[in-house]
């Protein structure tokens, strides 16, 4: 959202997450199995208070093995991903994404379980119709674990988002 005000929580939450994926990424790219980039997102700071000036699209981008992929990461404290959590404009974003051809998904850290998942658009995308039928406003962990893949550290792999190792 453009202008949106963020205080030092709020821009800190999901730093463990991102760190752990640059890690992998740079991890990917040592061994010359994938190049992802962290789409930078600027921001503006006033007199100790920063926002954002534009929103961001998602948070990576990249190829690996010569398909195209995006994804954000999401972290969440709670037993549910709530769809709020995922903007409009990163929903449209990853569609468009996947239409071309690309790969798209999220990479949802569940702190409350100390687990991580690579949760498909397609999913994603069920989810946002049943709430706006009026059914849950979340992604309920449960979905995760049926339909998501979930990431563990394999190898010299701390989160093998790709399944590479």
């Amino acid at each position: 959202m453009i202008g949106h005000n963020i205080n030092s929580s709020y821009a800190n939450r999901g730093k463990r997450l991102e760190t752990l994926i640059d890690y992998q990424n740079h991890l990917y790219l040592i061994k010359k199995l994938a190049i992802v980039h962290k789409i930078p997102v600027e921001h503006k700071t006033y007199h100790g208070q920063s926002w954002f000036n534009q929103p961001s699209i998602v948070d990576y981008v990249g190829l690996t093995s010569g398909k195209a992929i995006a994804f954000d990461a999401k972290m969440t404290g709670a037993k549910n991903l709530p769809l709020a959590n995922i903007p409009d404009h990163q929903v449209e974003f990853l569609t468009d994404w996947q239409t071309q051809g690309g790969q798209s998904f999220l990479v949802v850290e569940f702190t409350a379980v100390n687990e991580i998942y690579r949760l498909p658009l397609y999913v994603l995308q069920e989810a946002i119709e049943e709430a706006t039928k009026g059914g849950r406003k979340s992604i309920p962990l449960k979905i995760f674990r049926a339909q998501a893949k979930r990431i563990e550290a394999k190898s010299v792999f701390p989160l093998d988002y790709l399944n590479l190792a």
